[in-house]
């Protein structure tokens, strides 16, 4: 079922659900045309059963949670077994990619130079890679269980590479990753935590640094993610190194597409293009500080009166003084009092004369009166 984990993912529903029903009705043909089986068939029979359902349980978004791995790891040290540590991921160990890559990976070559293997699990890969001669090995895993198993001189970190780890940028010189972006791939996020892992990976190499992806996905899907994310951060299309697979893949499931090469296993090599620069601290505690601290209450929003009715200069608020001015300057000795003459008198006051009454005209005598006139 991992082995189907990116063919799965790539198929439409009606594709996935067809070839899981071929498969069944191929063993179900097989037991009619036995005929009636004995006690012991029927047994094995219903136990193959038991594993189909639950194979057919198991979907490809639970194999991306943490919580399936740990489930994993927990099962497996209840039986005292390793599932990658006697027997590689894919039968891909470092001394088959050191054949594989040649110089890049060679011992000569490794010494000063760090590397980061993402999802390290219960491989003996990061004591391998420690042996190679690396000066400095870290694996991130999100499992809190594998990181029991870490051997000893290794930097264990248990979080989630499709997120930001707490490495810094542009620290390492190579990043290996065995299967774990075919895991990021199968969740339900829409291929977000594929992207998410991808641009991690190019945050923490530094420029011309190597990213070596190993995986079962064809190129005809993975060399379109890897060249998309992050956008620019690549120098040119990856490199494709195909190997053949320790084990041997159904016929029905190569048949399905010639173009995808399900037969073989592919290693992606991309070179990162430039340096990512590292985020400054200083410059990051002053924004944090301007921030609002978490939990604190927010300030209260002015109503739609509030804001329509306009303020005069009294009640709006004076801007702060700068440091430089709200300071008081240093106190000084005080100056020499300077001599005073004695001021002048000052002129007499002139009090106003008092109101005139108005001049009257003479009035004219009264003329006498006219005598009447006569009439005949």
């Amino acid at each position: 079922w991992l082995e189907l984990l990116p063919v799965r993912a790539q198929l439409p529903v009606s594709d996935a659900s067809l070839l899981f029903c071929k498969c069944q009705g191929a063993y179900w043909c097989c037991w009619c045309w036995c005929g009636l089986p004995r006690p012991v068939d029927v047994m094995i029979w219903l136990g193959f059963l038991v594993l189909v359902l639950l194979a057919q349980s198991t979907s490809t978004e639970e194999v991306a949670e943490p919580a399936w791995w740990d489930a994993l790891y927990a099962e497996n040290s209840k039986a005292g077994v390793r599932d990658f540590h006697e027997r590689p991921w894919q039968g891909l160990s470092f001394e088959r990619l050191q054949a594989a890559l040649g110089n890049r990976l060679a011992s000569g070559n490794l010494l000063g130079r760090s590397v980061v293997l993402l999802g390290g699990g219960d491989s003996q890969l990061p004591a391998e890679l420690q042996a190679a001669g690396f000066s400095s090995v870290t694996v991130v895993d999100f499992s809190k269980l594998a990181a029991d198993k870490a051997p000893p001189g290794v930097r264990w970190l248990t979080e989630d590479a499709r997120r930001q780890t707490s490495l810094p940028a542009s620290s390492h010189d190579i990043v290996f990753e065995l299967g774990m972006l075919d895991v990021a791939a199968a969740g339900a996020d829409l291929g977000e935590g594929a992207a998410g892992l991808l641009r991690e990976v190019r945050r923490l190499l530094r420029g011309g640094g190597l990213f070596i992806s190993a995986s079962v996905d064809p190129p005809t899907f993975r060399l379109p993610l890897l060249s998309k994310h992050p956008a620019g951060g690549w120098a040119g299309e990856a490199q494709v190194l195909r190997l053949p697979r320790s084990m041997e893949v159904d016929r029905r499931i190569k048949e399905l597409d010639p173009r995808w090469e399900i037969g073989r296993l592919f290693v992606y090599l991309s070179t990162a293009a430039g340096q990512v620069e590292a985020e400054s601290k200083t410059l990051a505690a002053e924004v944090r500080a301007l921030l609002p601290a978490a939990g604190a209450p927010a300030p209260p929003v002015p109503s739609s009166e509030a804001l329509a009715q306009p303020k005069s200069l009294a009640q709006a608020p004076a801007p702060p003084l700068p440091t430089a001015l709200a300071t008081p300057p240093p106190a000084e000795a005080p100056a020499p009092p300077l001599p005073t003459a004695p001021a002048p008198p000052l002129p007499p006051a002139k009090v106003p004369a008092p109101p005139q009454p108005p001049r009257m005209s003479p009035v004219p005598p009264r003329p006498p009166p006219l005598p009447p006139i006569e009439t005949q």
